[in-house]
């Protein structure tokens, strides 16, 4: 089951499935903002490199070998790649949501794209099973620090 059918080029289905995931994880941010307060604490715009590269490189990196993982183990038991793919999804919203609960609603989707895309390439390659949601999972994970480039840039904050 191919998320975006028609796509064969890894590039394409990564910009396709980061613009899906980027508009989705926003659009379900600001439904939130005007249900719920956040609170005033936000991320800082002094993040060093190494907060960059462990958010943006290595805790996709992780965070991907551990979905494929968990992914083909409810595979293996649903049989079901809809199946798998939406459980997936839920096990990694808990846990993001172990670190603030709302966390989880916003990464829901990404996850349940990612787990579709390791399934999407899987048979073409295992390098593109892996780095083709990793990479999708890394321009999600980049966003935060553009808007806030964007915001200082703007002179916000």
């Amino acid at each position: 089951m191919m998320l975006f059918k028609n796509e064969k080029r890894p590039a394409f289905y990564i910009l396709k499935a980061s613009a899906f995931t980027i508009a989705t994880s926003l659009s379900l941010l600001l439904l939130a903002s005007f249900l719920i307060e956040f609170p005033d604490e936000g991320p800082s715009l002094t993040l060093s490199f190494k907060d960059f590269f462990g958010v943006v490189f290595f805790a996709p990196f992780v965070e991907t070998l551990l979905m494929i993982l968990s992914v083909r183990i409810f595979f293996y038991f649903s049989g079901s790649i809809i199946i798998s793919s939406l459980l997936n999804g839920l096990l990694w919203a808990g846990l993001h949501s172990m670190l603030f609960p709302l966390w989880g609603l916003f990464v829901f989707i990404p996850f349940v794209v990612f787990s579709f895309a390791y399934f999407d390439w899987r048979n073409k390659s295992k390098k593109l099973a892996l780095f083709v949601p990793f990479v999708i999972h890394a321009i999600l994970n980049s966003t935060p620090f553009v808007l806030m480039a964007a915001e200082s840039m703007l002179g916000g904050r």
